[in-house]
């Protein structure tokens, strides 16, 4: 089998961590924000992760097999672009997997003003 690379918006890394455990993967997570990625590699030290943005990625062109997003494209500055890169990182029959619900304006304000909070990591 195969070692497949995927990219990811990772928060935590729970979801990459996961995905590892069902395949044989290589991962790389990025996110925008400095706490959850340190979060990430306190949880998940063998695993790589970095501090970007969605775009423009740094991988080659056609070097990537899965990219998933979750809970974040909503958040994107440049959707397009992200798009754009997708396209030219993916692999012939690569695959995007975005997951973003809409869980509505009080459930939102509701994780963000109280939810966020009991993720933070004391340093």
């Amino acid at each position: 089998m195969n070692k497949k690379t995927e990219e990811s918006r990772c928060g935590n890394g729970t979801l990459l961590q996961e995905l590892s455990k069902k395949a044989k993967i290589q991962v790389h997570g990025l996110d925008v924000s400095e706490n959850m990625i340190h979060i990430a590699k306190m949880r998940y030290p063998n695993m790589h992760f970095k501090v970007r943005p969605c775009y423009p990625l740094e991988w080659s062109d056609e070097s990537i097999d899965i990219i998933t997003v979750c809970c974040a494209f909503h958040h994107f500055d440049n959707p397009q672009g992200f798009v754009n890169e997708c396209k030219r990182v993916l692999k012939k029959n690569g695959t995007v997997y975005i997951a973003d619900p809409n869980f509505g304006a009080l459930l939102r304000f509701l994780q963000i003003n109280f939810g966020f909070p009991f993720q933070k990591v004391e340093t």
